[in-house]
């Protein structure tokens, strides 16, 4: 809106008439009031259509403020320009001074985009927006002022991949320049290739039934060894559960022994010893529950992988399998015997 507010007053066009100004006034000063009470987004647009309708001084320096106020730099600066031109006193009016020190102030403050058009990406049809605002050729590799903040630009042709980009600008910053690349041509449907006439059998003539391709069958016990799996995962994990607790039984037997022998008896602890005397015997009795269960589950598994039909010719008999519990004061575990 404030550029074409800027447009308007550059071009020359003729000042509204009496009517135009009796509408504006109101929105004049409702726009004054948002001002006043810091609501500067609402204040902008009644600003701008009172200033279309009954373009002033007074109006374009308030816009330029509320511009300023709400970060808008480069439609400050552009607002204070117009403002040093307008009015029948231009130049001379002391609203146009302040107006051309406050464009002044704002000229090295407001960041500036040269947009980078090479001549090998001018391909016909070529438009590059910032936002949803044009980028005219005629402004491709000039600087130009704009807002700080993000700003997503795109440059789309036809037949041509649409390209973007998101850039961030900041105030009082040297001009950054963005080079627009060559659009990718869109990809062309795949050709179909013509496929050669198929000649008809004569008339009577014999049809091959089409080949039988063998199928591939699994190998024999694949299954087996598959499922002997799962109990011998779940022993493995109960020989570890069994192992972690044996060794937590062991460590509070020989903690319960700096407590006990009270009096030449062994079994004489004090209410520390005895606790771990008590929390030592769980422990055990945890180990070796996992043990002798992780134990039988990893056998069953080893026999049902070593059962499994190979297809081949059968190995020699081994001796079965046998796991069995090793328990003692300070150890457990199990052990697994066999022919392998």
């Amino acid at each position: 809106m404030a550029t074409g507010l800027i447009g308007m007053l550059a071009t020359g066009t003729a000042w509204p008439g009496p009517a135009d100004a009796a509408a504006a006034a109101p929105l004049l000063e409702e726009g004054t009031r948002l001002m006043q009470e810091g609501r500067y987004a609402e204040a902008c647009p009644k600003l701008e259509q009172s200033q279309q309708l009954d373009p002033n001084l007074d109006t374009l320096l308030r816009l330029g403020d509320r511009f300023e106020q709400n970060g808008q730099l480069a439609r400050a600066w552009a607002t204070f320009q117009s403002a040093t031109t307008t009015g029948p006193d231009a130049g001379e009016d002391e609203r146009t001074k302040v107006a051309q020190a406050r464009a002044q102030k704002l000229e090295a403050m407001v960041p500036k985009l040269v947009v980078d058009v090479g001549p090998d990406a001018r391909v016909p049809g070529l438009a590059v927006m910032r936002g949803d605002v044009d980028v005219p050729a005629a402004s491709w590799g000039v600087p130009i002022p704009v807002d700080p903040g993000e700003h997503v630009m795109t440059a789309t042709a036809p037949g041509r991949k649409p390209w973007s980009r998101s850039i961030v600008l900041a105030p009082a910053n040297p001009p950054v320049t963005l080079k627009v690349p060559v659009l990718v041509p869109e990809s062309s449907p795949t050709a179909m290739t013509p496929q050669a006439p198929v000649a008809a059998p004569p008339p009577n003539a014999p049809v091959a039934p089409p080949p039988i391709e063998p199928e591939q069958s699994a190998r024999p016990g694949d299954s087996q060894r598959t499922w002997a799996m799962v109990p011998g995962t779940v022993g493995m994990a109960g020989l570890l559960v069994g192992v972690v607790y044996g060794l937590d039984a062991k460590n509070k037997d020989e903690d319960a022994d700096a407590h006990c022998g009270i009096g030449g008896d062994p079994d004489a602890c004090d209410q520390v010893g005895a606790r771990l005397r008590d929390e030592a015997r769980d422990a055990a009795t945890v180990s070796t529950a996992s043990l002798i269960l992780g134990g039988l589950g990893l056998g069953a598994g080893v026999v049902l992988y070593l059962s499994a039909p190979s297809g081949e010719p059968a190995p020699q008999a081994t001796a079965p399998v046998r796991v069995a519990p090793s328990l003692g004061r300070h150890h457990s575990g199990v052990v697994l015997a066999g022919r392998f």
